[in-house]
């Protein structure tokens, strides 16, 4: 049996039943109870959460929509982009060290709101999470672009939940990328990540 540790904010409480469903008894999926919210706090929180759970044969995570939030009317993002990347590093490296190296990592990029306020942001974080992290020989999901396909039927009515068709959307990509391996960016080629010349209603 294979052993799958899904980290992440809300999106991932969103779609982790469904992907504990479809990945079926050969694989035992495992996921804190919490929100992970940001990524500080998720970095932060690790060493509670890693050791709970066997050693996982693939991580997937994401975090993002708490980071690229902008709070109390301020101009900026709530992390910086420079702290953000750092952080997903740094969260790299603290599951190696808990776990090892062997493990897969996959990180799914954020999904993008129904509002087109401030997407540019999501789609220079993305961008620049993709590269970062597939330098660190990890595999990126891009969820961002599996959402954003199809907003107005994915996003549910708050703006930025997924609805159950984008569960089941998500979800679906989601287990590509763990059993077969397949994820929509390679670590291999340039990945086709969003930019800021690519935005996607």
């Amino acid at each position: 049996m294979k052993h799958v540790l899904l980290l992440g904010d809300s999106i991932r409480i969103n779609y982790q039943e469904a992907v504990k469903s479809a990945l079926g008894e050969e694989y035992e999926v495992h996921y804190p109870a919490d929100n992970c919210r940001f990524a500080a706090y998720t970095l932060h929180h690790l060493r509670h959460w890693l050791p709970t759970v066997p050693k996982p044969d693939v991580v997937h995570w994401n975090n993002g929509i708490w980071d690229i939030e902008h709070f109390y009317g301020e101009e900026h993002p709530f992390t910086p982009l420079e702290e953000y990347i750092s952080y997903l590093q740094r969260i790299v490296r603290a599951i190696r060290y808990i776990y090892g190296q062997e493990q897969r990592i996959i990180f799914a990029l954020t999904t993008p709101q129904r509002s087109e306020n401030g997407r540019e942001n999501y789609l220079l974080y993305n961008a620049a999470a993709s590269e970062a992290l597939q330098a660190m020989g990890c595999e990126i999901n891009d969820l961002y672009q599996v959402i954003a396909a199809d907003i107005d039927t994915y996003i549910c009515e708050d703006g930025c939940h997924l609805s159950e068709a984008g569960i089941t959307a998500a979800a679906q990509a989601v287990v590509k990328s763990i059993s077969i391996g397949e994820v929509h960016c390679s670590t291999t080629q340039p990945a086709p990540c969003p930019t800021l010349n690519t935005i996607i209603r």
